[in-house]
Parts: structure tokens; C-alpha cells; sequence
């Protein structure tokens, strides 16, 4: 879906309220992105702010299982005619949150699939879980329940019985 910027002209206080409902190939899902976007013109610009949900096909990081996740997206991004205008002596620059927009660039329309996609991957969690308490795979599970100290290992293992009781020393 694209938004024309020539259409927001002759619109009610510029500004345009869409519903969005589409399957992002890239999203690697067969359930369609659905969402509220509203896009207004301003003085500089363009805001686009919505909110989108979908289901995303994962895989679990344990057991290696696809599992579906529900994901819910706000967004609010803005385009601005004219970039940021820097002074050339300037050796430092507080950015605030004005300052994180897209520049236009002659642009008279606005990808929001493209928009919608980029918001959705950058939410995804870093962390793929099907479940809390998933085992992981067979031989994940195997290696969680063995009873055997790797010898290499075994001094961590007295170093962190030292440190509790000088701990407990140090308590009372």
C-alpha cells in the first residue's frame, strides 16, 4: 500500500485514516497484517502513526519447533521535506526525538507496507520461545540432566562455593 501525498492537499485537515489489511511476503506468514494507520500533513512534513497486528511463523531457539506468535505494532514515524540542518562548526549535537525522521526527498508518495514491515521485524523478540518452560530438543534435554562435571570446569565450581560462604561471613 502506498499513500499519495498529492491526496492529503485537498482532505479534511490534511489528514487521512486508512485500514490496513495485506500479506507482507517478506513476513514469511499466510496471515494478513491488519492495522488502523493515520498519515497528516504538517508544515514540514508527513506523520504516519498506526498500530498493526499479525501472527508471525517462528521457530523455537530450544526445541527447533515452528510456532505461531501474536505480535501488536504502534508506530509513529514522520518524513520531513527539508533534513536536519546541522551548523558546520558544530563538533557535538544532542539529538531529541524530532530529530529521527526520514527526509522526502521529492517523494510524492509513501511505501507503508515497507514502513509496516520495518516496524514489525525490529519487535520481533531477539529470543524465539514457543513456551516459558519449553525442554528445547532431545539432545538439549540430555545435556541439561547429565551429572558430569567437564574436569576443566570444576574450579568454577569451587570458586562459587568460596564466594557464597565468604558472603554468608560477611552477613552476619
Amino acid at each position: 500500500m502506498k499513500i499519495n501525498l498529492k491526496e492529503f492537499e485537498n482532505a479534511p485537515d490534511q489528514k487521512q485514516d486508512f485500514y490496513f489489511e495485506e500479506i507482507i511476503k517478506e513476513l514469511d506468514n499466510k496471515t494478513p497484517v491488519k492495522g488502523l494507520i493515520s498519515a497528516q500533513l504538517t508544515e514540514y512534513g508527513v506523520n504516519i502513526n498506526g498500530e498493526v497486528d499479525t501472527k508471525l511463523n517462528l521457530i523455537c531457539d530450544r526445541c527447533l519447533d515452528f510456532f505461531e506468535y501474536n505480535i501488536n505494532v504502534s508506530f509513529h514515524e514522520k518524513f520531513v521535506k527539508n533534513g536536519l540542518n546541522f551548523t558546520q562548526n558544530q563538533t557535538e549535537y544532542e539529538l531529541s526525538n524530532e530529530n529521527f525522521a526520514e527526509e522526502l526527498q521529492d517523494r510524492e508518495e509513501i511505501n507503508v507496507t515497507d514502513l509496516i514491515y520495518q516496524n514489525i521485524i525490529i519487535n520481533v523478540p531477539g529470543k524465539n520461545l514457543c513456551d516459558i518452560d519449553c525442554k528445547g530438543t532431545q539432545a538439549l534435554q540430555y545435556l541439561n540432566n547429565r551429572d558430569e562435571i567437564d574436569p576443566r570446569l570444576e574450579i568454577f565450581k569451587k570458586l562459587s562455593y568460596k564466594m557464597d560462604n565468604d558472603k554468608t561471613k560477611k552477613d552476619r
